[in-house]
């Protein structure tokens, strides 16, 4: 895989695209990032077919119709401009059989992916996901996340523009760079973790720390897009080598009933996953030491309650809807998922009950 970060580098898709030799183009991108980042204008060298039917936290049935277009149309190539959603609904159509039945099948295990893909160009919008560098994509199979972790998963090239940040919403930048900060600290922790994985959560965290401990975090400057951009993506390579723990197996149900969006739901459990794991866990000077801006007390679960205020959003499960009796609910999909048994302690239903009601 090849990847380039500096601003202005969405540039050479066109080169790319050439040298790549590809006739039909598929783009997968919604109206607004087709627009932002120019992928259209790939008409002037090839033929060009745009997919749109997916939204945030993409379903199964849209994956499918995606794979059903990627089937009938057989592009030379796919490009992928959005946010973490938009690349991994790509890296999942090209992947998946367009039928039911079979593309359950690829998600189950029981079958690989289809052997003879097209290429994949990333473009991410947004800075947090990862996408465009790990091997692995998110889809909803009626409202339970289920994931594609495949080696065939990974896109071929990835073009990471910090322009393509500019306009993107504060809040939502927020969101996704705490998605970023959650993807150091769990790959830094988690079980696969490794000397190599270590040191790219350590460099992404101190990139990230500085961004988010200053105050509200922008995306107007351009050497801090840079940055960010810098810092998201190292912390996606370094997931792609470790898998994310606990605090994102249990963000998962968050999103898809209660509308938290990814990067804030991984933020908030990770508050109490954070204080739970270093109750068990032998000191960790280097993950401390990278945290310590964030919480110069040492209370690092308060320092991230303050990174959601300052972006203003509340910190608390409560003012998201989240009820006692919800709890039971997310501690068993939290659990249950394959993620969260790569956390470094384990977790049963009912502590996680007992620690999610702290976040009430």
């Amino acid at each position: 895989m090849s990847v380039l970060i500096r601003a202005g580098v969405r540039r050479r898709l066109p080169a790319l695209v050439e040298s790549l030799r590809a006739a039909r183009v598929l783009v997968v991108a919604s109206p607004r990032a087709a627009r932002c980042s120019g992928v259209l204008d790939l008409r002037e060298y090839a033929e060009v077919r745009q997919f749109t039917g997916f939204t945030p936290n993409p379903t199964i049935e849209q994956v499918l119709a995606g794979s059903g277009v990627r089937a009938s149309w057989r592009p030379d190539l796919i490009v992928a401009a959005g946010g973490g959603s938009t690349l991994d609904t790509a890296k999942l159509l090209r992947s998946l059989p367009a039928t039911m039945d079979g593309a359950l099948e690829v998600l189950s295990g029981r079958r690989a992916p289809d052997e003879h893909r097209p290429p994949l160009i990333a473009l991410p919008t947004t800075a947090g996901s990862g996408s465009e560098v790990t091997r692995f994509a998110t889809v909803y199979v009626r409202g339970v996340k289920a994931s594609l972790d495949h080696d065939s998963v990974l896109p071929d090239h990835a073009l990471v523009d910090p322009d393509l940040l500019s306009d993107c919403p504060r809040r939502l930048a927020s969101s996704c760079a705490f998605d970023a900060l959650c993807h150091a600290v769990e790959s830094y922790w988690s079980r696969r973790a490794g000397p190599f994985s270590r040191a790219l959560a350590l460099a992404a965290l101190r990139q990230l720390i500085p961004l988010l401990a200053g105050g509200r975090l922008t995306v107007s400057d351009g050497d801090r897009r840079g940055r960010l951009a810098h810092a998201a993506t190292t912390a996606g390579l370094a997931i792609d080598h470790t898998r994310t723990t606990a605090a994102h197996a249990f963000a998962y149900k968050l999103t898809a009933d209660h509308g938290v969006h990814h990067g804030t739901a991984c933020l908030l459990n990770l508050i109490w996953v954070y204080r739970y794991n270093m109750r068990h866990l032998d000191p960790m000077p280097e993950l401390a030491q990278a945290l310590a801006a964030l919480a110069p007390d040492g209370d690092v679960p308060a320092g991230l309650r303050a990174l959601l205020a300052r972006a203003g959003l509340p910190d608390r499960l409560g003012a998201y809807g989240v009820r006692r009796r919800h709890l039971a609910a997310l501690a068993e999909a939290g659990t249950c998922s394959a993620r969260s048994a790569n956390n470094p302690v384990d977790l049963t239903g009912g502590t996680a009950v007992g620690e999610l009601a702290t976040m009430l």
